[in-house]
């Protein structure tokens, strides 16, 4: 497997592994503010992907920093969100995210891709 889709998947999998247990854990854990929980994930997620490179970290692309600069706000919005409003209203506005997709497709005159119509359907299906 090349060795930045594998780089990629360990991005993928620290995510999913890590929302999977930090979500619930925002207003059970009221003792840590959010972003002392973002840094944790953060930390754990590095973790992961540094064990599955085995520490050998190649060049990266202009947008991998720039996911490296705009995630910690989106985490940080995430675990706000959930601490003030819930998880269930937090959980569907991100959901809603195929949505931006669309807009910022239709008003720039770009085609729409095929996945956003995908992601669209199955927001609007409640999956």
């Amino acid at each position: 497997m090349h060795r930045k889709t594998l780089l990629g998947l360990f991005g993928v999998l620290g995510i999913w592994l890590t929302a999977g247990l930090a979500l619930p854990l925002v207003n059970v854990l009221d003792m840590f503010t959010p972003p002392q929980l973002m840094v944790f994930r953060g930390f754990l997620t590095a973790a992961m992907a540094l064990i599955g490179l085995r520490g050998v970290i190649g060049r990266v692309d202009k947008y991998t920093f720039l996911i490296a600069l705009t995630l910690p706000f989106a985490t940080l919005g995430l675990f706000e969100g959930i601490r003030h409003w819930g998880a269930g209203p937090t959980i569907i506005i991100i959901t809603a995210t195929p949505l931006v997709n669309l807009v910022i497709g239709t008003f720039l005159g770009r085609r729409i891709s095929p996945a956003s119509i995908v992601g669209l359907v199955l927001v609007l299906g409640g999956v």
